[in-house]
């Protein structure tokens, strides 16, 4: 079995026990459970739900494995006869997401 799901503005495709990486929120504490009811579309034993635009009393559990940041990148700049390292972006936030069951 497989779905779709929204979380955010980001849809994720999803089979049971993946682990996907969504952005972090103030809600998003480590080992919590947590439940995603924008469903899209789900495949179940070769037959498509879709649906209009979400699918009715689907539901996808998950459980929050870590919530963490992710590295900044480093750029190496070249001026004439000197270079140097310089950091450059942002720490994006993040959790780490296994998904535990896809409910119909």
């Amino acid at each position: 079995m497989e779905c779709v799901i929204e979380v955010g503005n980001k849809q994720y495709k999803i089979k049971k026990d993946a682990i996907i990486y969504i952005d972090q929120t103030k809600q998003h504490n480590k080992e919590k459970a947590i439940v995603f009811d924008k469903v899209l579309y789900v495949v179940k034993n070769d037959t498509l739900i879709l649906g209009k635009p979400y699918v009715k009393n689907a539901k996808v559990e998950g459980i929050i494995e870590d919530a963490s940041v992710k590295g900044t990148k480093l750029q190496w700049i070249k001026y004439g006869k000197s270079s140097f390292m310089k950091k450059k972006g942002y720490r994006h936030k993040f959790s780490k997401v296994r998904i535990i069951d896809i409910k119909i």
